[in-house]
């Protein structure tokens, strides 16, 4: 009966409209949304068959082992299932190469050089290094990811945590001026950093005390630096 009424009211627009009308129509029909299907764990054509049933373009991207997923059959797939999309939107998926376990070697406090031979030949992949401060040596593993001795499946990814070396402290370079010269290079010293050869200067006052300083007070200072001190002689 729908389908009548939409003949008879198309004729009582005349062919040009109708014709229009009918293509608005039929545009709308084929560029609908549709909901993606689930297809994870089907087999390669059982996935085709859902995706083309829904009007989508089924492309298989690559292939991976898997722990979970049999050989054969869908690991993952990208859209996810229930997302709405448009009718000829492509379906990629992943196909499973089945059951390949490796266990995770253990990498801390070995080179990184080192660690990414050992993961190419136990088949894992290092897609993630990030460096950080530690007492470590440069270039060392510090922590890693997935934790040593899992068993994980074949071509997995895995992160290393690597020292950058030591950590680099700086200070702000105090006010020496008219301090004991013992007081000045106690204080430095407990921060390790060194102070010399120290200069005279001949002037009226308290003997001993600083006069001058380089770096100035409030300048960055770090370990490596010498402070340069100026004291007051008779």
């Amino acid at each position: 009966m729908r389908l009548i009424r939409w003949a008879a009211y198309l004729a009582s627009l005349g062919a040009g409209t109708a014709l229009g009308v009918w293509l608005v129509l039929s545009f709308a029909s084929h560029s609908s949304g549709v909901t993606v299907p689930q297809v994870v764990g089907l087999s390669d054509d059982q996935a085709r068959f859902q995706a083309e049933r829904q009007g989508l373009i089924f492309q298989v991207e690559t292939e991976r082992y898997d722990l979970a997923i049999p050989r054969g059959r869908v690991a993952s797939q990208n859209p996810d299932a229930g997302m709405a999309v448009k009718r000829g939107q492509t379906l990629r998926v992943v196909i499973s190469k089945g059951l390949d376990s490796v266990t995770v070697p253990e990498w801390r406090g070995v080179g990184l050089s080192q660690a990414q031979v050992h993961a190419q030949q136990a088949g894992l992949k290092i897609t993630n290094i990030t460096y950080m401060r530690s007492a470590l040596p440069p270039q060392v593993v510090i922590a890693q990811a997935p934790a040593p001795g899992s068993v994980v499946a074949r071509d997995s990814e895995t992160c290393l945590l690597v020292s950058a070396g030591a950590p680099t402290y700086v200070f702000v370079t105090p006010d020496f001026s008219g301090v004991r010269l013992e007081t000045a290079q106690r204080l430095l010293g407990s921060y390790g950093i060194q102070t010399g050869p120290t200069r005279t200067r001949t002037v009226r006052g308290a003997e001993g005390t600083v006069l001058a300083q380089s770096p100035q007070p409030g300048y960055p200072l770090d370990r490596n630096q010498i402070v340069q001190l100026v004291v007051s002689s008779q």
